[in-house]
């Protein structure tokens, strides 16, 4: 029987959680390791079924549709689709929606809706960037080129500012900020790269002109925001010097800790405990700290993290912590040397 777009929706969604629920079973203790295996063997042939009904289902109403043949009711349905499957880094399908978007963007460009083009560059880019495929080798993501190439798109309807509503304004004013989204920050030149980039950025978020003409923008959190990005820098500075990336990396970490106390938790993007390390980082690499106050700012976090504590947060301090650690007081070790 077949089913409309609303309740294909419906249905990938169900699919989508019985298959994330039954792929990985938990077993009573004492449990026939026979029985364990059937279970297991009836989820697996059970989950492929229902991959099999999704695939359909995705290519009937995503993959296969005619993008300029899309009606209101359709596109709408597919952007709530869409934000049901993504919501930043906790999401139910990014890849999916990811796709969804794609098409959404595809409609919009037939349209000539130069709002509804905006919004979907932003939202192609930003689930592209959030599906985080990384080469496990060098931590750079493989998708950095593409990603930037959506925003800086939008970027270029700038021009445009004043002719567009809020909404769309707003999401303009992200994308600016996320043409340095992607952007490999490994050597001094693809660092230099980052920050001339960053630099015309932050020439809008900071403008005064775009400020007075939507006051009631958070232009202080995009700011902070584009701060704390910019210490993406700091794996660079700790395999070589570069007095110049050094000295801007300091300016957003000045920035940083002088607003510590104003932005916390999620408005800080779950980095706020980083900030003491950053700054410290940030003024030794900058010739202005010492390499003991990083290594002291380390232990002091490390020591704040209680042993047996297994959650997922508590484990990635303990491994990032670790791995500043090796870097700084082998450092320390050379300069006592």
């Amino acid at each position: 029987m077949e089913c409309t777009q609303a309740e294909a929706f419906e249905q990938y969604i169900r699919d989508l959680r019985v298959v994330r629920s039954i792929s990985r079973p938990s077993f009573p203790e004492g449990k026939a390791p026979a029985a364990v295996l059937e279970e297991i063997q009836t989820n697996a042939l059970r989950c492929n079924a229902l991959m099999r009904q999704n695939e359909a289902l995705l290519a009937q109403f995503v993959y296969d549709r005619d993008p300029a043949s899309l009606t209101e009711t359709d596109i709408q349905g597919l952007s709530a689709f869409a934000g049901r499957l993504f919501n930043y880094a906790n999401s139910e399908d990014v890849g999916v929606a990811f796709k969804v978007h794609q098409l959404l963007l595809a409609a919009a460009r037939s349209r000539e809706d130069v709002p509804m083009i905006v919004r979907e560059l932003y939202y192609t880019g930003i689930t592209l960037h959030y599906m985080n495929v990384r080469d496990e080798a060098t931590g750079i993501n493989l998708l950095g080129d593409a990603i930037e190439v959506y925003f800086t798109e939008a970027a270029e309807y700038m021009s445009r500012y004043e002719q567009l509503d809020k909404n769309t304004r707003q999401y303009l004013i992200r994308c600016v900020g996320n043409t340095r989204l992607g952007m490999s920050r490994g050597t001094h030149a693809e660092s230099c790269r980052y920050l001339e980039r960053f630099r015309r950025a932050m020439e809008v978020i900071q403008s005064a002109h775009y400020h007075a003409l939507d006051p009631e923008f958070p232009w202080e959190s995009y700011i902070y925001s584009m701060h704390m990005d910019r210490m993406t820098l700091l794996p660079h500075l700790r395999q070589e010097e570069d007095p110049e990336v050094a000295r801007q990396v300091l300016e957003s970490a000045d920035y940083i800790w002088g607003h510590k106390k104003k932005y916390k938790g999620q408005d800080a993007r779950l980095q706020n405990w980083r900030v003491p390390y950053f700054y410290a980082a940030a003024r030794y690499h900058a010739g202005v700290g010492s390499l003991e106050d990083v290594v002291k700012i380390l232990l002091e976090s490390a020591g704040s993290v209680a042993q047996d504590d297994y959650s997922a947060e508590a484990i990635n301090r303990k491994l990032v912590l670790a791995a500043y650690l090796s870097v700084y007081a082998e450092r320390l070790d050379e300069a006592g040397a």
